[in-house]
């Protein structure tokens, strides 16, 4: 028996890196996830993986850097397992580049997906969790790299806005 038997997850940007290593967990845990991914192919094989384990997931690609894209990535879990306990906003890009030949568009691309989809997605989730009447658990991804590092502005600074947001949302 499962920590996490019975709780629906979601877990955004899971398709590679720590965000499938966190899909991967709570499934081992007893979650059924959303494996959330732009990237269909990668979404697709964490969901194989987890049901070669004996667990449940669904994939989704819903964009989390736009508010209809965060409300089906709850959807697509309430739709998939009757409800939502766990959203882990994990998705992430980067545009690395040093400052002074940092684009506008590089700026914005991170911010969009690290940023907002982390506030769209928590907040979507949180609504729900809301409705529900069950409460939940919001987790948001930050690395050390809101401290500073180099060819990273826009990425040490989404990190930094997230870490901000979520002692706020605390």
């Amino acid at each position: 028996m499962g920590v996490l038997d019975g709780k629906a997850a979601v877990v955004t940007g899971a398709g590679r890196g720590i965000g499938r290593g966190h899909a991967l967990q709570l499934a081992k845990a007893g979650a059924a996830v959303v494996i959330n991914d732009i990237d269909s192919e990668v979404a697709a094989e964490v969901v194989a993986q987890i049901k070669a384990l004996g667990g449940k997931a669904v994939a989704n690609t819903g964009n989390v850097g736009d508010k209809p894209g965060a409300d089906s990535i709850v959807a697509a879990c309430v739709e998939a397992f009757g409800k939502i306990d766990i959203m882990m906003a994990n998705a992430g890009i980067a545009r690395d580049r040093t400052f002074l030949k940092m684009t506008e568009e590089d700026f914005d691309s991170v911010m969009n997906i690290h940023v907002k989809g982390t506030f769209l997605c928590h907040q979507a989730a949180a609504l729900q969790m809301k409705e529900q009447g069950s409460g939940g658990c919001l987790v948001s991804t930050v690395s050390a790299a809101h401290f500073g590092n180099f060819g990273q502005v826009n990425y040490a600074g989404a990190k930094g806005a997230i870490a901000s947001m979520t002692y706020t949302m605390a």
